[in-house]
């Protein structure tokens, strides 16, 4: 529900400023989209007034904080939350700049810029109900392995081109990514935390990771300030941005950390089936489906069905032996 409202208000607010853009009246949009999320959130506070937590059944036992601390050490969860502290900031190096690099450098309309923001989250949408069903037959570290390894991909795709379709193909795979890696994140730290002191050690938690966003966007604002200018590496386009430096070494952190760190996240759970990697991302993004209609609609090379009936051709004419004649009794 949060995702659909995020989708729609997006939308909403995007087309608004879009038609005052237009009509010369940019500064008076965003007045308007500020007073529309502060009446949103202001009646937010007024409903969760009316939120009563109710006391929990049976309490839970008190831990001790050094066993608390072994519990935790025991399970890999301190290791789990530094790996995704880092990972948050080497992708907060450039995640802040991806706007200013739509708005900015490559021009593009309000719209535009909507549509392309609106295709990941719509994108995240579709995709959570895929990546909880996975996750429930074959673990969240899968997952969160798999995403890993994607989102050093989703800054490099960047380089590559500016072309608005293009830049729609990457903002969905980045919601892809996003919305397995976010889900299988959330899995784990339930999961790995002990009941006994968890809103603690989840608000450490986020506390962590907002410290890794904050740390890698100042990072990232230090050296858009001392690099230069450097154009798209592929592709016909004179866009010279010193952004695109950004993309590559967020891309290469997020990399070299997927490489050391996410397999070292453990799961407590045991799946209940096994997956490689490989057959994970085609089982997702339907791969596998369009291979296997190729394979039939093409057909298959020539001479491969007479391979396949000089293969099966003994074992049939063993089973036509073995077939009760007309008037056995079968005994």
């Amino acid at each position: 529900l949060m995702t659909i409202t995020t989708f729609a208000s997006l939308v909403a607010c995007g087309l608004l400023l879009h038609e005052l853009d237009t009509a010369g009246r940019t500064y008076f949009g965003f007045v308007v989209i500020f007073l529309i999320a502060f009446v949103a959130r202001a009646v937010s506070v007024y409903h969760l007034t009316f939120l009563h937590e109710k006391p929990p059944t049976t309490p839970v036992p008190d831990m001790h904080i050094e066993h608390w601390w072994r519990s935790l050490l025991s399970t890999g969860a301190i290791g789990f939350s530094v790996y995704v502290a880092l990972m948050n900031a080497a992708v907060g190096i450039s995640s802040p700049f991806f706007t200013v690099y739509m708005l900015r450098d490559l021009s593009l309309s309000y719209l535009e810029f909507t549509v392309l923001t609106g295709t990941s989250v719509f994108v995240q949408f579709l995709m959570l109900t895929t990546w909880g069903r996975v996750a429930d037959v074959y673990g969240n570290r899968l997952i969160l392995i798999v995403t890993s390894i994607s989102l050093p991909i989703v800054p490099s795709l960047w380089l590559l081109s500016d072309d608005f379709w293009a830049l729609m193909l990457f903002q969905a795979l980045s919601g892809l990514s996003w919305s397995g890696f976010t889900l299988s994140a959330g899995n784990l730290l339930y999961e790995l935390v002990p009941q006994t002191r968890r809103a603690a050690y989840v608000a450490f938690h986020n506390v962590g990771t907002a410290a890794g966003v904050f740390a890698g966007a100042m990072l990232g604002a230090l050296l858009e300030a001392v690099l230069p200018p450097r154009g798209v590496l592929l592709g016909d386009s004179d866009t010279q941005s010193t952004l695109l430096y950004l993309f590559i070494i967020s891309g290469a952190a997020r990399a070299i950390l997927a490489a050391l760190l996410s397999r070292r996240v453990r799961e407590l759970r045991k799946p209940r089936r096994a997956m490689s990697a490989p057959a994970l991302v085609l089982r997702v993004t339907g791969l596998n489906a369009m291979v296997g209609f190729i394979y039939d609609f093409i057909g298959r090379p020539p001479g491969e069905d007479e391979r396949d009936d000089a293969k099966t051709a003994p074992a049939a004419r063993a089973a036509e032996a073995a077939r009760p004649k007309k008037g056995d009794n079968g005994a």
